[in-house]
């Protein structure tokens, strides 16, 4: 159950960020926009885009800076996609890192499975990922849901992790604090919602259009990386991943935090991840970045971030982030990165 504060309010988001409102001025610039953005985000596709063929699917990544550099793989955000972090990934390049920034199921250019998958299936992708592009170790991490797959990456193959970055995610279990109400309780605090229904396009111009953008034209290639092309349906974005995830009434939000066994295996495996016992024998250096906002009582896991700290000070870096929205990236994006740059400079090369 990977939801942020606006675990309610991410439906409204998803609407207003990635539905076009506000429209954009002018149809003519929309179809130059698109001319632009498609031929620019082709050409970067060329450079640093990737897929492998895995039991379940294709996954699409991007593999940015030298070949003999420490690896980071970074994880996105719910409704994120690879470019999220396409401008630090530079930065980290310039450095001397390698860094590979991955799609998982349902997000940017890789479909949702179509069998039941875990986010352990997620974690095997990955380690094949890795063994195909001759990797042995590597600092993994990730933001929100990215940072559970990091925690179950690390679960279930240890030996491969060199180091761990859990951004307000995968260090504390995401039902903490829903199970301390009652579900007549939590039910109130949440609010009956229903996520919106997805809408798909005859053409991937249209899809494209319907997209708000921010005023960098220079980076608006990388939203066509949001953009699938659905059997049968035609050109989207994040296409029923609302429901695929289990996140799309109060009821399902509901069956996951209380009847975890009753969902569908990918949030299933989300909700029942327990990383007090994953981390009881951690080995590895690991950064948790905590964001803290007034009202966030979904997400307000301090004292357990804190108490995993002091059961391997050795090990850990907690850092609060006060006044700061669940995706700090977008949020702190400035101090996101120095903080993880500095946790990289002392885990070492």
């Amino acid at each position: 159950m990977a939801r942020s504060r606006f675990v309610l309010a991410l439906i409204v988001w998803l609407t207003t960020s990635l539905s076009g409102f506000p429209q954009k001025a002018a149809a003519d610039q929309q179809i130059l926009d698109f001319d632009l953005a498609l031929k620019q985000y082709l050409e970067v596709e060329k450079k640093i885009g990737g897929y492998i063929r895995t039991p379940n699917g294709r996954l699409h990544y991007l593999r940015i800076g030298p070949r003999t550099g420490q690896t980071l793989i970074w994880l996105h955000g719910t409704y994120g996609h690879a470019y999220d972090f396409l401008d630090f990934a530079d930065i980290l390049a310039a450095r001397g890192y390698q860094v590979i920034a991955l799609d998982y199921y349902g997000h940017g250019q890789t479909k949702i499975p179509e069998h039941p998958v875990s986010i352990y299936h997620l974690a095997d992708d990955l380690k094949m990922l890795m063994d195909h592009l001759v990797i042995d170790g590597a600092i993994v991490g990730g933001l929100s849901r990215g940072g559970t797959i990091a925690t179950a990456f690390y679960d279930a193959y240890p030996e491969r992790v060199k180091a761990l970055i859990l951004a307000d995610g995968g260090s504390v279990s995401w039902v903490t604090e829903v199970q301390k109400l009652s579900e007549e309780e939590a039910g109130q605090r949440f609010g009956q919602f229903e996520a919106p229904v997805s809408q798909a396009y005859p053409t991937q111009r249209q899809a494209y259009d319907a997209l708000q953008f921010g005023p960098d034209s220079s980076k608006h290639f990388r939203k066509l990386n949001a953009i699938q092309y659905i059997d049968t349906v035609g050109w989207s974005f994040n296409y029923n991943l609302a429901q695929w995830l289990w996140e799309d009434n109060l009821e399902h939000v509901l069956d996951g935090a209380f009847r975890p066994t009753t969902v569908p295996l990918f949030e299933a495996s989300n909700t029942m991840l327990n990383p007090s016992i994953v981390y009881r024998n951690l080995d590895v250096p690991m950064l948790i970045i905590d964001p803290v906002k007034a009202g966030d009582w979904l997400m307000d896991f301090e004292d357990e971030n804190r108490a995993l700290r002091d059961q391997h000070p050795e090990w850990i870096t907690h850092l609060i982030y006060e006044d700061t929205y669940h995706n700090m990236q977008l949020d702190q994006p400035e101090q996101f990165r120095s903080d993880i740059l500095a946790f990289l400079k002392k885990v070492g090369r």
